[in-house]
C-alpha cells in the first residue's frame, strides 16, 4: 500500500502537472484573444477611415439653398400675359425663334403688352 508521503508526492505531481497545463490553456486564450482583438482593431480602423471620407464628401456636396439658388439662376422670367409669368428654362431659350417673330405672334393673339 501506497504510504502517506507518496500520496502527497503524487498529488504534488499531479498539482505541477495540472497547474503547467492550466498555464499552457491560459496563453493560448490570451494570443487568440489578441489576434482576435488585432483583427476587430484593423477593422475598426478601416471603418473610421471610411466614415471620414464620407464626412468629407457630406461637406463638399451642395445644400438645398445652394440647388435652389442654381435653379433659380437657370430660370428666366418670360412675361406672356399682363396677369400671368411661365417659366422658361435656359437651355430651351436657344431654342427659340428670333425675337421680332415671337413679339408678332404675341401681338398676333392679343398677349403682347403695349
Amino acid at each position: 500500500m501506497l504510504e502517506q508521503k507518496d500520496l502527497q508526492s503524487i498529488g504534488e505531481l499531479l498539482d505541477k502537472k495540472l497547474k503547467t497545463q492550466k498555464d499552457e490553456i491560459v496563453s493560448e486564450i490570451g494570443e487568440a484573444a489578441g489576434e482576435a482583438f488585432s483583427e476587430v482593431e484593423s477593422k475598426l480602423g478601416k471603418l473610421e477611415t471610411k466614415v471620414d471620407n464620407l464626412s468629407k464628401e457630406m461637406a463638399n456636396r451642395p445644400t438645398k439653398t445652394e440647388i435652389s439658388s442654381w435653379a433659380d439662376r437657370r430660370i428666366v422670367d418670360l412675361e406672356l400675359r399682363a396677369d400671368r409669368y411661365d417659366y422658361l428654362h435656359l437651355n430651351e431659350l436657344d431654342k427659340l425663334p428670333p425675337q421680332p417673330e415671337i413679339s408678332r405672334a404675341l401681338a398676333e393673339r392679343g398677349l403682347k403688352r403695349k
